[in-house]
């Protein structure tokens, strides 16, 4: 793991680094998420989700989103970089 420290915040460019991990054989390494889900065209905004074992599918750096999906499965869903809370049970600034 990046951190040993608990107390420590991750900034995101290790937010970056660490969604952005692979394997020995290649495949991305999962990793654990917390964010607040938000919903523009809906007008939704507020729930905490969680994936456990995510992986990153793809990232858009430019509009601050990546894309993630459970590993193994299909399921693609989007987060903003401002609305990650946890990472790896470590928190975001």
């Amino acid at each position: 793991m990046l951190f040993a420290n608990k107390k420590m915040m991750l900034k995101s460019k290790d937010v970056e680094q660490l969604i952005k991990e692979k394997l020995a054989s290649g495949r991305p390494k999962p990793f654990s998420i917390l964010w607040l889900s938000y919903d523009k065209q809906r007008d939704t905004a507020g729930r905490v989700m969680k994936m456990d074992r995510a992986v990153l599918v793809s990232h858009y750096t430019k509009e601050r989103i990546i894309k993630i999906t459970p590993y193994g499965l299909n399921a693609i869903t989007s987060v903003h970089y401002d609305l990650i809370l946890y990472l790896n049970e470590t928190p975001t600034t």
